[in-house]
């Protein structure tokens, strides 16, 4: 019995390990969001990402905002919210799991051994996004999420990975109300 318990406890810890960090949202709970119906996006200048790849983030956040209800307005002209997205990609990350190899004796007296461990690297997205009120620059509303990004060589992988992680971001951003 104590041998499954010990096998029960080393599966479900190596699945604690290996899963995903979670998205995080907070907003501004006194800011009057139900009055908003016009967004710009803009990149904030620190995202370290390629042209193509903010393309198809913006893209993503145009097109989960319009189904929101929102409707995008061209650059230069007045809107209710500014998007502003970020994104970091982290390379060779580390992974939770290891695996370890190895072999050893023992004598009367003398003991020893020789192992060694495999960590697996990973690549790693961090999205951010922040609703900014144009008037006073105040960001009422954010989101983060960090996931694995093992798309690096498929454009179409690429736009899916950014369109299913803005997608989830957005899920908590209420809808527009109807005029």
């Amino acid at each position: 019995m104590k041998k499954i318990l010990l096998a029960l406890m080393s599966v479900t810890l190596f699945f604690a390990g290996c899963a995903g960090k979670n998205g995080v949202s907070d907003y501004d709970p006194d800011y009057p969001i139900q009055r908003l119906q016009t967004f710009v996006v803009k990149q904030n200048g620190a995202s370290g990402i390629s042209p193509l790849d903010g393309e198809r983030i913006e893209a993503a956040i145009v097109q989960t905002l319009r189904a929101k209800g929102y409707t995008a307005a061209a650059t230069g002209v007045k809107n209710d919210f500014v998007v502003e997205y970020a994104v970091t990609i982290r390379k060779d990350v580390p992974s939770n799991v290891s695996f370890g190899f190895g072999f050893g004796s023992f004598g009367r007296n003398i003991g020893a051994s020789v192992g060694t461990s495999v960590t697996p690297r990973h690549d790693e997205a961090t999205i951010q996004l922040h609703m900014i009120d144009p008037a006073t620059r105040k960001v009422f509303w954010s989101a983060s999420d960090t996931k694995r990004f093992e798309t690096a060589d498929d454009p179409h992988k690429r736009a899916a990975f950014f369109k299913a992680r803005i997608r989830e971001m957005l899920a908590a951003f209420p809808n527009a109300r109807k005029g």
